[in-house]
């Protein structure tokens, strides 16, 4: 993980704990004390449910900004590839000329510099192809030096033109990393100042809510590892040994925070979870959902075995999960959850389900 990548985490982390709240929104949401339990608890299931749309919306930017990076990091692979190609056309032009200055000194010094002179020194390979009839007053071996420079001079040439336009495409896919990078941290703050702005009662019944969510939450992860840690599978659903290896890592990562944009080991966001938990069995996987796609083999619902990723496109959601049997999955939900274990039977989830599976060793 790079030094800017932990930093740009931080970041996030920090201002996903910022308060920050529009007063129409206070307004709207949160007008008037609740008038018993039952509407305090409606009050908030209406900020949580907002703060999910928030979160899920900053989680899309967030695989936006993955994506970005992915061609970003392909743009200056191939980037280097042609500084490496125009650096050894750059080394050939110059051995190339030297031998041509070679043959016109020659030329003039034998006196056949006006037959020659004018083809050998053109800096024009048009101009050159236009002449060529010319070489038939050339040696062989300097009628191939003269193709060669020509061919070298056209090579450098789109060369270099190549290397401008990457230029242009990786300032522009810079700028839309940025935008991305800018729309979560903004998505994160104003789904944090909603949950700031719980105040007196609602604030504590929220953080009561929240601490029996996470006590939950635990006592899951830790039957899960019991039950990975004893061998004991679902009869018929037994994992290859990569998603044995890959659901052990991530049932171990419970309870670790959710940070845009992380692969571990710290931190993960929803697809540097899958990615990490796969690099740790040996497969590769992008730091990308939608990309995870492509590396994995599609299975139906009944079909599922542990191991398998989940992917949750529909409504505007751009998330995945590991199943790891039993109707439930691990995964990076959001900062509020972080790393946890859910049901995939839960509402939001069976409402944007777009399909598993099998990932696949590349």
């Amino acid at each position: 993980m790079s030094a800017a990548t932990r930093l740009l985490g931080v970041r996030l982390r920090a201002a996903a704990a910022a308060s920050f709240l529009a007063a129409s929104m206070a307004v709207t949401l949160l007008s008037g004390p609740p008038a018993s339990a039952d509407s305090l608890a409606k009050q908030i299931d209406r900020v949580e449910a907002r703060v999910s749309e928030l979160e899920s919306e900053a989680e899309a930017a967030a695989e936006a900004y993955n994506e970005a990076m992915i061609n970003l990091r392909s743009i200056d692979a191939k980037r280097n590839r042609l500084q490496a190609r125009i650096s050894r056309a750059s080394t050939s032009m110059g051995r190339l000329q030297r031998s041509i200055d070679a043959m016109a000194v020659q030329a003039y010094t034998t006196g056949t510099m006006s037959g020659t002179a004018q083809l050998l020194l053109t800096k024009n390979p048009r101009e050159f192809l236009d002449r060529s009839t010319m070489l038939s007053i050339v040696a062989g071996n300097q009628a191939n030096e003269l193709r060669s420079i020509n061919s070298v001079r056209l090579s450098l040439a789109t060369s270099k033109a190549e290397m401008s336009a990457i230029r242009k495409q990786r300032a522009a896919v810079s700028r839309q990393a940025k935008r991305q990078r800018d729309q979560v941290s903004a998505k994160l703050r104003q789904a944090q100042g909603l949950l700031s702005s719980l105040k007196g009662k609602a604030r504590k019944a929220y953080l009561a809510r929240l601490a029996k969510r996470r006590a939950e939450q635990a006592r899951a992860a830790k039957a899960a590892q019991r039950t990975w840690a004893s061998g004991k599978v679902i009869a018929g659903k037994a994992p290859s040994a990569a998603a044995r290896r890959a659901v052990t890592y991530a049932l171990r990562q419970v309870g670790k925070p959710y940070i845009a944009f992380m692969a571990g080991e710290r931190a993960f966001d929803c697809s540097g979870l899958t990615q990490a938990a796969y690099r740790h069995a040996g497969v590769f996987l992008p730091h990308f959902s939608k990309a995870q796609r492509g590396y994995v083999r599609k299975v139906g619902w009944s079909q599922m075995k542990p191991g398998d990723i989940m992917f949750f496109f529909r409504r505007g959601a751009h998330h995945v999960a590991i199943y790891i049997g039993g109707g439930r999955m691990v995964h990076a939900e959001n900062p509020r959850s972080d790393v946890t274990i859910t049901s995939i039977n839960a509402p939001w989830y069976r409402a944007r389900f777009s399909g598993a599976g099998r990932v696949v060793g590349r």
